[in-house]
């Protein structure tokens, strides 16, 4: 048995090649593929974020992030110039309210060394045109990350939990130190005269 390895991190392929003794050749019977659960962390076009987006989702044109167009699904990577701690205290259920929105869940972790909420929303509608979303908030004393994950209301069962994990695996590739200098026009490199 042999092993192969495609394009695409999530797939591992196996072959089986059998010989014959009455022909001088080889013949490829059967390929078995199948699919890992392995990470493919994916880096977001135009933003330092690496993040591992569900089957299906490709990167987005009209926005930073990337889409299922089928399945109606986003996520969306917004940066934002205020530290984690301001926007923190300015996230409440009555924000989400205004917007059609019950806060069902809320989970304060520590996501790649940065302070992180994760909230889940759920569409008060009910209506099979609604969305609801999983949102991360991720950030630092500079910036911070809001990472929204928005699918059909209808797709709670085949999809909250998947995109939730998906958003669980976000890196932000800028150390809290690069976010300091990440707006100046030019960088800083110690030398031996300035040490």
């Amino acid at each position: 048995m042999g092993q192969l390895t495609g394009s695409n991190p999530r797939l591992t392929g196996h072959f089986i090649i059998f010989k014959t003794h009455k022909r001088n050749h080889s013949f490829i019977l059967l390929w078995l593929f199948a699919f890992t659960s392995a990470a493919a962390p994916t880096r977001i076009n135009g933003i330092d974020v690496v993040l591992d987006p569900p089957a299906g989702f490709s990167q987005a044109s009209a926005f930073l992030g990337f889409q299922h167009v089928q399945a109606l699904s986003t996520i969306e990577v917004r940066e934002l110039e205020t530290p984690f701690n301001k926007i923190a205290v300015q996230i409440t259920p009555e924000v989400f309210a205004t917007q059609a929105l019950e806060l069902r869940k809320k989970q304060a972790l520590q996501l790649d060394s940065r302070s992180a909420l994760l909230f889940h929303l759920v569409a008060e509608g009910g209506a099979a045109a609604d969305f609801n979303k999983w949102v991360l908030v991720i950030g630092d004393n500079y910036r911070s990350l809001s990472i929204t994950a928005a699918y059909p209301s209808m797709s709670e069962q085949k999809q909250g939990s998947k995109l939730r994990d998906a958003l669980l695996t976000t890196r932000w590739l800028r150390t809290p130190e690069q976010q300091l200098f990440y707006d100046l026009p030019f960088t800083a490199s110690e030398t031996e005269n300035l040490k």
